[in-house]
């Protein structure tokens, strides 16, 4: 099987990016580790449903 990522993982890493976070994918027994990380605000509107 060839290691091609899909459009769906490049849409998901290039949102992390635009939101200044990171995303990371390894390899996992058994299947794929999704690691996601965003920087926490201090107060304020984020607009993201509506927290």
């Amino acid at each position: 099987m060839a290691s091609v990522a899909g459009v769906g993982i490049s849409s998901m890493k290039e949102r992390m990016t635009q939101l200044q976070g990171e995303l990371k994918l390894s390899r996992a027994e058994p299947g794929t580790l999704v690691e996601a990380s965003l920087p926490l605000y201090d107060g304020g509107y984020v607009g993201i449903g509506g927290l």
